[in-house]
């Protein structure tokens, strides 16, 4: 009999009730709400990558310019006129209008939007982490990450696209943990779920794949086949709306549409020129790449946002550390539902790599401006969709029966606790 259908099965429902609290969820909930309302209130510092130009979308969205539209005065570029002022921002002007939906179902002004946008990604994460079942530790581990967190705090595409992303593999996990095989209204679901996930960051379809982890679920040979309803239902959204915004270049100032698309064909005529690419994304030391914003290298603080919080206001030690223990107790110690077969695991790898890849070559051909450099801009923030996957593949090191439960939870709460108080501390606090 199917380990899933087996006593074992049961054995690990047990332990998971043991756990994973029910009341998990809306502590989280609880808690970024109440923190993140108190810091966009009242903080005395911001963390808005790109706010004006996130901010510059919504006011354009609102007003009813679906697809942007060039300026006159700057044919290179997407603008929005506000008080006489030109904003330019054609880095969000390509993105969905779906991923700003709280600011668009709630209008407001900046505080506003920045509370709605907080409440939905906030929500998302806590269904995420609700119906993960013995996953949950992983969804929650990379929800109260500092750098999740301050991305759900101000009208940002970031928000949506982390929180949807963590939703939907957690539906997907979620279904591979019922009782049961699949049926159509299951693909139906995640063809709904789908469509959405391909309104997200472009990059974020690939994550559509994981539906495939869902294959030993089922017998049935055309429901097997079914799951690739979802991947096609993801490309084909993904591919539209990029169609829609095909004429935008991302960066004018750096790298034009036409340069764009010259990268594209070089690496399309030498693609073994992205193993050399991301070889000096990974090892070429972070100070070697010389960008400045107001005279200050940014590309160390851009990949130092795991460790830091946020690349404009970097986070000290004492504040860090405790929660990124809390969030390592999280993923290795945990109940793992069962073991992964060969081509799960295969597929679990292959997404986040896949993600990464894409991720680069589009940095590469949008904003640095060359294929055979290293990729200025890439952030350690743009990996948040995909590490519940990385997660995955960590070995149950310990499990809840070696541990003492009480004190396990206790210390993961406390843990995180004192880093968000100090992350309270750090905002509310005048220091310069």
């Amino acid at each position: 009999m199917p380990q899933h259908y087996s006593g074992e099965r049961r054995q690990y429902r047990r332990e998971l009730r043991l756990s994973v609290p029910s009341c998990i969820s809306l502590l989280y909930w609880i808690g970024s709400i109440v923190i993140g309302s108190v810091i966009i209130f009242w903080g005395k510092y911001h963390c808005f990558n790109d706010g004006a130009a996130h901010w510059a979308r919504i006011l354009q969205l609102r007003s009813g310019e679906i697809i942007p539209s060039f300026s006159k005065e700057y044919p290179e570029w997407i603008v929005y006129s506000e008080h006489g002022k030109i904003i330019t921002f054609n880095n969000t002007a390509v993105n969905s209008p779906f991923v700003y939906f709280p600011s668009l179902i709630f209008r407001g002004d900046f505080r506003i939007s920045s509370i709605a946008t907080l409440i939905c990604a906030a929500s998302l994460i806590a269904v995420a982490i609700r119906i993960a079942g013995c996953y949950a530790n992983i969804i929650l581990a990379i929800a109260v990450l500092p750098t999740t967190f301050f991305g759900m705090i101000f009208p940002t595409a970031d928000a949506i696209t982390n929180s949807f992303s963590l939703l939907f593999i957690a539906v997907v996990l979620c279904l591979y943990q019922r009782d049961g095989a699949l049926h159509f209204r299951h693909i139906v679901l995640l063809c709904v779920l789908s469509i959405m996930l391909g309104q997200v960051k472009i990059t974020c379809s690939i994550i559509v794949l994981f539906v495939f982890f869902l294959l030993p679920k089922t017998t049935d040979k055309k429901m097997k086949v079914s799951l690739s309803l979802p991947v096609l239902c993801a490309f084909t959204s993904m591919w539209l709306w990029r169609m829609k915004t095909s004429h935008i270049a991302v960066a004018p100032n750096r790298v034009s549409l036409q340069e764009t698309r010259d990268f594209e064909m070089q690496l399309m005529l030498s693609p073994w020129k992205i193993f050399s690419l991301l070889g000096r994304v990974l090892f070429e030391p972070l100070d070697f790449d010389y960008e400045k914003i107001d005279g200050q290298l940014v590309n160390p603080r851009r990949n130092l946002q795991f460790f830091t919080g946020t690349e404009t206001v970097q986070l000290p030690l004492i504040v860090m550390a405790p929660v990124l223990i809390a969030i390592m107790m999280l993923l290795i110690v945990h109940t793992p539902y069962k073991r992964m077969c060969g081509y799960q695991i295969a597929i679990v790898l292959a997404i986040p790599v896949l993600y990464f890849v894409l991720s680069c070559v589009a940095m590469a051909v949008t904003w640095s401006g060359t294929v055979d450099g290293c990729v200025s801009g890439m952030q350690s923030r743009y990996l948040i969709p995909v590490l519940p996957l990385f997660a995955l593949l960590f070995p149950g090191l310990i499990g809840f029966e070696n541990v003492n439960l009480k004190k396990y939870r206790m210390s993961v709460f406390l843990l995180t606790l004192f880093s968000y108080i100090g992350i309270l501390i750090s905002y509310l606090v005048q220091w310069n």
